[in-house]
């Protein structure tokens, strides 16, 4: 027992970062996963009898933390504040900080295992134990997280390349109008901002009209 004990406050004294910033993406925040941390430490410090070693002792201490973060979760019902966000982005850094995103995003049982994977860098046995699920499962969840992931950052790069060709589309209708029309810039962004209103479409359409237009008449000329 005394030897659980001892091997409890060394794995607290090694591990809790880990521990507090894999539960922030569990229950939302830093403030709620420290105490998160907090009670599932001092659970199995009460329950430390019930460890009889089958398994890790972190897997065991895991399995507590997952049951504490979920159950406040459950009572909670909050999801994550602008507070929230801000004290965790100040923690992380930009790639952190997005890839812990688009983790977060992830259906629950998806979430919990990526996090358990590749954040606490746990084996597919000990996150089969933590989740009560088999490793077939975790390996088929986790490959279920890597296409959904995936296709998140296909659909960014998708949407950042569509939005670079709309305003080259924009840009090169302001030429023309500045050029064939004697705008200034301002007046040509207007130009198109208002006549898109107007005819109740967007900019971009607008643009590929004064580009087939102008830019046709330019040639011609």
């Amino acid at each position: 027992m005394k030897g659980n004990a001892e091997a409890l406050e060394q794995l607290y004294r090694d591990q809790y970062r880990n521990y507090r910033d894999i539960m922030a993406g569990v229950v939302g925040s830093h403030d709620l996963a420290r105490e998160v941390v907090q009670e599932t430490f001092a659970r199995a410090l009460r329950e430390q009898r019930k460890f009889r070693g089958e398994g890790s002792l972190e897997a065991w201490v895991w399995r507590i933390a997952v049951n504490v973060a979920l159950k406040m979760r459950r009572s909670l019902r909050r999801e994550w504040s602008f507070d929230d966000e801000h004290e965790a982005a100040a923690r992380e850094t930009a790639p952190d900080r997005d890839v812990r995103a688009a983790v977060r995003a992830l259906p629950p049982r998806r979430r919990l295992v990526v996090f358990l994977r590749y954040f606490a860098d746990l084996s597919y046995g000990e996150i089969a134990e933590i989740a009560g699920i088999s490793e077939g499962t975790v390996a088929a969840t986790l490959a279920q997280a890597h296409n959904e992931l995936l296709e998140q950052a296909l659909a960014e790069i998708i949407d950042v390349t569509e939005r670079f060709e709309a305003r080259k589309r924009i840009g090169q209708a302001k030429e023309l109008l500045m050029t064939q029309r004697k705008m200034t810039e301002p007046e040509a962004y207007r130009w198109i901002q208002k006549t898109a209103m107007d005819r109740r479409t967007s900019m971009v359409v607008i643009a590929g009209t004064i580009i087939e237009t102008l830019g046709v008449a330019a040639t011609a000329g």
